[in-house]
């Protein structure tokens, strides 16, 4: 279509619902100009638009924009829904709106520009909440104005009622805000019980629901929504429970429940003992992880296993460089897994150079060899670096760092010169910032198996230590996955090793020496009628073996 001042696009809709998409959307992208939307069940409405009637001469023109200025200034008044942003404009009516539901509706699409041409649509959406899972992160999205909804059961358990519900939102994509209901129906921006704004360039933020706010509530409904830009995020339930007598008192699994992470820091998930988090990582950056260490401790695994085919041999060498894992053990509140603060893997001195291969060759094996990648070209980190010298090449300064007593992550060599540095940052994304320079700032891989898998004797995973400095609150595994390599793709579990893994759709890489066992379990559905199990064998032969139970 094409409107003009004084001249709106008039059109009309006839909703009819279907069974599994009950919301309406109606959507405007500009291809010249700012078009605006006015949306109303009344028909009349759309008669407050100014209109020109044909008149041409320059004082009709001024009129008309000087009373669709005044139009758009009381637009609330005469338009039930509107949205009058730039460029692209999306709103979504939920079913359960006052005015929404089925019949007809008026739209108009109107500008103060001179022209404005655009492409309207109006269509049936599914209004429905998806279902968020405590400590599983959800990927959604939505356009400009558009929702994404879920549900958050929190049942009626009279023995471990909840204590709280803190809901971390992760943005990826514009600014998404959050918006919290009780009961059955939908929140929105005017209606919702709680909300959360993001604030400033924070990409993650945390809404927390006490209990005398949540009261008698069983189930909370969620919607996600950015205004003026579309959005992609990541969105976190935590749910802390009061612990049946003799339980012990805290959250999930009797555990006192996690510290809220400062507003500045990403947000730490929870895992669940032998429970896969599964994440999707589309920039470099940090996740970081806890993992409750139970008494008294066995030996545990922690694993991160690449998911979407980073892991296939007749991949390109970059997809072949996994997200690296650290873990450091002790109290609730022991500072979080870096490149410089790290129990596991250990830190090693010894370097043979000759491990140090190219990533940019095509022959680059990064299962077996230590590997570095450049991430950031004619820039370094602001953060604080120690001089390795002067190096011949990229190569021989990743030796250098690789070797360095106090441990080495990233580099940055200069060509002209050779200067050598390491840099003590936690990612390539550099969090302190970044600066122009005549260097290139490198990533140093390990080797697959050290990146991908940890095994954690029990007196290192609950040393004695940690007991005493905790106060008795017990030990805690703080884990941080880094992706230099994005997009990052991966599947996270921590476990007690002899336990079974749950097996939830996605792949679960192990590791294991001659005569060792890895478990997995899988929940069947009462009306399934087969499962598949399929197995990729990197190295050795192992037959799986499968008992039902």
């Amino acid at each position: 279509g094409r409107a003009a001042v004084g001249e709106p696009m008039l059109y009309r809709y006839l909703h009819a619902p279907g069974k599994n998409a009950s919301a309406l959307q109606m959507a405007v992208a500009a291809l010249s100009g700012n078009p605006d939307l006015c949306v109303s069940r009344n028909a009349s409405a759309m008669e407050k638009l100014p209109l020109l009637s044909g008149a041409t001469d320059v004082a009709a023109r001024e009129a008309a924009e000087k009373e669709t200025e005044a139009f758009r200034a009381a637009i609330a008044e005469h338009c039930t829904w509107h949205r009058e942003l730039d460029g692209s404009d999306t709103l979504t009516v939920r079913h359960d709106e006052p005015e929404g539901g089925p019949g007809w509706y008026y739209a108009a699409v109107f500008t103060d520009d001179a022209s404005a041409q655009f492409t309207f649509t109006a269509r049936v959406v599914d209004g429905k909440a998806v279902p968020l899972e405590p400590n599983q992160p959800a990927s959604g999205g939505a356009p400009t104005g558009g929702w994404s909804y879920y549900a958050l059961n929190l049942g009626d358990d009279s023995d471990h009622p909840v204590e709280e519900v803190s809901l971390v939102l992760t943005a990826t994509l514009g600014e998404p805000d959050l918006f919290v209901s009780f009961g059955e129906k939908l929140p929105g921006r005017a209606d919702a019980e709680h909300d959360a704004a993001k604030v400033g360039g924070r990409s993650a933020y945390t809404l927390t629901l006490p209990a005398s706010d949540l009261g008698t509530a069983t189930r909370l409904l969620i919607g996600v929504q950015a205004e003026g830009t579309p959005c992609a995020f990541s969105l976190t339930a935590t749910v802390t429970r009061r612990a049946a007598k003799g339980e012990g008192s805290g959250g999930s699994g009797g555990f006192p429940p996690a510290s809220p992470p400062p507003p500045s820091l990403e947000p730490v998930l929870r895992l669940l003992p032998a429970t896969p988090m599964a994440m999707d990582v589309s920039d470099a950056g940090v996740k970081n992880f806890e993992y409750v260490v139970p008494s008294p401790s066995t030996d545990l695994e922690l694993v991160v296993t690449p998911l979407g085919g980073e892991w296939e041999s007749d991949r390109p060498p970059q997809s072949l460089l996994p997200p690296k894992l650290l873990a450091v053990t002790g109290g609730p509140n022991e500072g979080r897994a870096t490149p410089a603060h790290h129990d596991f893997p250990p830190q090693r001195t010894l370097f043979e150079s000759s491990t140090v291969r190219d990533a940019g060759e095509r022959n680059v094996d990064a299962r077996g060899s230590w590997t570095y990648k450049l991430v950031q070209s004619s820039k370094r980190c602001r953060a604080a670096h120690a001089d390795l010298g002067t190096a011949s090449s990229a190569q021989d300064c990743a030796a250098k760092c690789r070797a360095s007593a106090d441990g080495c992550a990233y580099f940055t060599y200069g060509r002209r010169g050779g200067k050598c540095h390491a840099e003590r940052t936690t990612s390539s994304a550099c969090p302190e910032g970044l600066e122009r320079a005549d260097l290139e700032l490198y990533a140093l891989f390990p080797p697959w198996d050290e990146a991908t898998s940890l095994r954690i004797a029990a007196q290192d995973a609950a040393p004695a230590s940690c007991a005493a400095a905790s106060g008795g609150a017990g030990c805690v595994l703080h884990a941080a996955v880094i992706c230099d390599a994005p997009p990052c793709h991966f599947s996270v579990v921590a476990a007690p090793a002899d336990q079974p893994i749950k097996l939830v759709g996605q792949a679960q890489r192990r590791v294991r020496p001659a005569n060792e066992w890895a478990y997995f379990s899988v929940r069947v559905a009462k009306d399934a009628t087969d499962v598949v199990l399929t197995m990729r064998v990197e190295s050795g032969s192992p037959p799986p073996c499968v008992a039902g139970g």
